[in-house]
């Protein structure tokens, strides 16, 4: 009877997934196992390809034919109740958490606002503006290396030879300058609108007469190009992500890169994290925590309860995610950002914000997307303020000083009215108080 047994667990799994999220690639499908020998034996029944995604976590993407697809899920099932495999998910499609807004004049969420709708950052760049060692990856569809307003707060490889079709620092990338593209695995980051704005909002050049200003007046901003948005394509860009960073550390700062904070501004809607359909996410931000990279992830962009209905990644239960909801100029949650009094750790300012647009232009952005960027610059700065002693012990033990960092940014949040009940913190970050107990650690 176990073939039944097999079949019921299957069909629960599917009936799940339905409830949630039905977008998938349906030629890839990810699998964890021991080793790839355990999945040779697998090149039948539509197999095109297996090939490593994360070698650590034994991650692989196994390519099928679409028509087959619901037959080898079927397998791996199978293969699952046998302890051969530890489990299987599908790949999943991700959406951008970015809404069109009319365009303001300002960069309200930094400038000092009477009703401190605002960050509170200009105390904050009293004690500090940033620190060039500081990097912070953002994975999404690509920045315009470019842009007049970011040169000199770029990442670049200094050990790599552009163009030359080489892994010169032996990192295990080829020609990986400004980063990494997840979809084509190059070097090639092409300018995206999304994504140029996120990094604006990171770290847009101060003092250098154009465009805008950003949370850091000086960190470095690696680019992690996404074109597909889907779950297998976004492991491959954190690997890459984490893989800098074991470097970094394990050469003592002379290799690799610094990355202290990821910002994923996309996700899967209405999705459980929980339900046995996402393991690979828990995952990925566990491990990538445990080289001391927190992960910035922006909730959905709709009215509705994390807790209840669900939500990936802000709805996934790794203590390295810092979930993130979009605040407005009124100080209030915005009418279309999620919440979750468990999920959802903090706010931030994401209504109309000023950023950068390819092409040296500037633009107005809303969304979650533009909250968690806000974030992800701040735990740049938090960095760049930090008291030696905490330098020193992040650099033994990387993993719990940066949840260390994670309870100090929640701690120091500003108590906001409106996210009081819908958010862990209660509140939206509070640049100022978070650098602040850094600098006194």
């Amino acid at each position: 009877m176990k073939w039944i047994e097999r079949t019921v667990t299957l069909l629960v799994a599917l009936t799940s997934s339905m409830a949630y999220a039905t977008n998938y690639r349906h030629d890839q499908i990810i699998v964890k196992a021991q080793s790839l020998k355990t999945l040779k034996n697998l090149k039948s029944n539509g197999v095109r390809s297996i090939n490593s995604i994360n070698s650590d976590l034994g991650l692989y993407l196994v390519e099928v034919m679409p028509s087959l697809h619901k037959n080898f899920e079927y397998d791996l099932q199978a293969l699952q109740d046998l302890g051969e495999i530890e489990y299987w998910q599908r790949d999943h499609i991700l959406s951008r958490r970015t809404l069109n807004d009319p365009l303001y004049q300002n960069q309200w969420s930094l400038n000092k606002q009477n009703n401190k709708s605002d960050i509170q950052i200009a105390e904050a760049w009293k004690i500090t503006t940033g620190k060039s060692d500081v990097v912070v990856a953002v994975v999404d569809g690509g920045v315009d290396v470019t842009h007049e307003d970011l040169q000199g707060n770029l990442w670049i490889n200094q050990l790599e030879i552009p163009g030359n079709g080489k892994d010169d620092d032996g990192n295990g990338y080829v020609d990986d300058v400004y980063g990494w593209n997840a979809y084509k695995d190059n070097g090639e980051i092409s300018p995206d609108n999304h994504g140029t704005h996120v990094a604006g909002i990171i770290g847009a050049r101060a003092n250098n007469k154009v465009g805008v200003v950003g949370v850091n007046w000086n960190v470095k901003i690696m680019s992690v190009g996404l074109y597909a948005f889907s779950t297998a394509e976004v492991l491959k860009a954190y690997t890459y992500v984490m893989k800098q960073k074991e470097i970094y550390l394990n050469s003592q700062g002379a290799k690799g890169a610094n990355v202290v904070a990821t910002n994923s501004s996309f996700g899967i809607d209405r999705a459980n994290c929980e339900n046995g359909e996402y393991p690979a996410w828990n995952d990925i931000y566990n491990q990538m925590g445990k080289v001391g990279i927190l992960s910035a992830t922006a909730t959905i962009n709709a009215a509705i309860d994390v807790d209840v209905v669900g939500d990936v990644p802000t709805g996934c239960s790794s203590d390295y995610i810092v979930a993130i909801t979009n605040t407005d100029k009124q100080n209030l949650k915005n009418k279309y950002a999620g919440w979750g009094a468990k999920s959802i750790d903090i706010g931030a300012p994401g209504t109309e914000v000023r950023s950068l647009l390819p092409g040296n232009r500037y633009g107005d952005m809303t969304g979650t997307s533009m909250a968690t960027p806000h974030v992800a610059g701040l735990i740049g700065l938090m960095h760049a303020a930090a008291s030696e002693q905490f330098i020193a012990q992040y650099m033994q033990a990387p993993d719990q000083t940066a949840l260390e960092l994670k309870k100090i940014l929640m701690n120091t949040s500003s108590a906001t009215a409106d996210l009081a009940g819908k958010t862990v913190s209660g509140g939206k970050i509070n640049a100022a108080t978070s650098t602040y107990e850094m600098q006194r650690y």
